[in-house]
C-alpha cells in the first residue's frame, strides 16, 4: 500500500495496512533536519537540496504525508530595514504593508500591523495569486508517492498574526462589521489558494487556524458562531467541492466548538492538544471516544515531552495512543504541532520508530 492511499483509508475511517503518520505546516525544523541526516544533508540550501533533504528525512522517520505549499515568485516584497535594541531583525514586508521583528523559532512580533485601524479592512486587498507558483508541490507530485497536505489561509489565526493580536481580540468585540469584512476576504483568499494548490495536485487541505487557549478559546464561543464560522463553513464548502478532503489545524482547549467544527464540514483535526489538567493519552481517549466517528484525528504526541522528555517516554506514548485512537482507523500519528527545534534526533526516531513498529493492522 502506498503513502496516499494509506492517508485516505485513514480519512475514511479504514484501518489501512498501518497507521499513517507524519507532521503539517513546516513539518521538521531546519536545525532537526541537519541533525536527522548528519552528513548526509546538503548544505547548500538550494531548492533540490531542499528537497532531497526533506525526502530523506520523510524516509528517514517512514513519514506518509508532506506539507509543501506555493511559491512566491513576485518581485522581492520582504526587506530587513534595521534592528531593534534587543538585535533582533525589523522586516517590511511591501506586499501586505507590515513591518515585524524577528523572534525566534518562526515567530514574529508586529510593530506595524497590517491594519491599524479597523476601518482599514475595507481597502485591504490580498496580492495576486499569480504572485504564486505551483513549482514546489508539482515536483513532489512528480517525483514521489506522498500524501501532499499544503495549508491555506484561514479565518481567524491570520487575522490576528497579521494584525496585533489585544486590538484584534477587541474589534471582535467593538467593530464587527468590520470583523466579518475582515474574515470574508480571509477566507476567500483561503479558496483562491486551495483552488490553485488542488490543481498542481494537492491530495487534502488543512486549515491553520489556532482558536484557542489552552485553557479555552480565545473569545466566546458564540462570537466565533456569529462572525467566525459562517465563513469558515463557505472556504470548507468550497474547498470540497474541488474533490478532496479539509482538516483544521488548531491547538488548544476547543472542546466547546468542536461540534460546530464538524458541522462546518471539517473532515478531520490536527493537533489534538491536551488541555490545562489533561494528560494526552487520556485526552486522547476521551476525544476518540467522542468525535472518533465524525473526524479523523491527526496527533497527538505531546511536542513538550519531544522537546523535554527521554526516547523511553516518548515510545510508551506513542504506543498508548496508537492503542487508544488507532482501531477502526480515522487516525493519523503526528505531534501535537510540529517536530521543532527543541526536539532532538533521538525523540524524533523514538516517536517514529516505535509508531512504525506498533502501528500495523495486519
Amino acid at each position: 500500500m502506498d503513502h496516499i492511499e494509506r492517508v485516505y483509508k485513514a480519512i475514511r475511517h479504514e484501518e489501512a495496512d498501518k497507521v499513517p503518520k507524519g507532521e503539517i505546516g513546516q513539518g521538521v525544523d531546519k536545525k532537526l533536519v541537519r541533525e536527522l541526516l548528519g552528513e548526509e544533508c546538503d548544505l547548500s540550501d538550494s531548492e533540490q537540496a531542499r528537497f532531497q533533504n526533506k525526502k530523506k528525512v520523510l524516509e528517514l522517520l517512514s513519514m506518509d504525508l508532506v506539507t509543501v505549499g506555493l511559491d512566491y515568485v513576485g518581485p522581492p516584497s520582504v526587506k530587513q530595514i534595521g534592528t531593534d535594541e534587543e538585535g533582533h531583525k525589523i522586516y517590511r514586508d511591501k506586499l501586505l504593508g507590515r513591518e515585524y521583528i524577528s523572534v525566534g523559532y518562526g515567530a514574529s512580533k508586529n510593530i506595524k500591523p497590517v491594519i491599524s485601524d479597523p476601518k482599514e479592512v475595507y481597502d485591504f486587498q490580498w496580492p495576486s495569486i499569480e504572485l504564486y507558483s505551483t513549482k514546489t508541490i508539482e515536483k513532489w507530485r512528480k517525483e514521489t508517492d506522498y500524501f501532499l497536505f499544503p495549508c491555506v489561509s484561514g479565518s481567524f489565526e491570520a487575522s490576528y498574526e497579521l494584525n496585533n493580536f489585544d486590538d484584534f481580540m477587541l474589534w471582535c468585540y467593538t467593530n464587527k462589521a468590520e470583523v466579518k469584512e475582515w474574515t470574508r476576504k480571509m477566507t476567500e483568499f483561503g479558496v483562491v489558494q486551495a483552488r490553485k494548490l488542488v490543481k498542481a495536485g494537492a491530495h487534502a487541505i488543512v486549515i491553520p487556524d489556532d482558536l484557542a487557549f489552552n485553557s479555552g478559546t480565545f473569545i466566546r464561543p458564540e462570537l466565533l458562531r456569529e462572525f467566525i464560522f459562517p465563513f469558515l463553513e463557505e472556504e470548507v464548502y468550497q474547498i470540497k467541492k474541488m474533490g478532496v478532503p479539509v482538516f483544521l489545524h488548531s491547538d488548544g482547549d476547543i472542546r466547546k466548538v468542536l461540534d460546530d467544527i464538524i458541522a462546518i464540514g471539517f473532515d478531520g483535526w490536527q493537533a489534538v492538544q491536551a488541555p490545562i489538567g489533561w494528560g494526552y493519552v487520556k485526552y486522547m481517549e476521551e476525544i476518540k471516544r467522542r468525535y472518533g466517528d465524525k473526524l479523523c484525528l491527526m496527533g497527538n504526541v505531546n511536542i513538550d515531552l519531544l522537546g523535554r522528555g527521554t526516547p523511553e517516554e516518548i515510545k510508551e506514548e506513542v504506543k498508548q495512543t496508537i492503542r487508544i485512537a488507532a482501531p477502526g482507523g480515522g487516525f493519523i500519528l503526528s505531534s501535537s504541532n510540529e517536530l521543532g527545534r527543541e526536539t532532538s534526533p533521538e525523540n524524533a526516531l523514538a516517536m517514529y520508530q516505535t509508531a512504525e513498529r506498533h502501528g500495523r493492522y495486519c
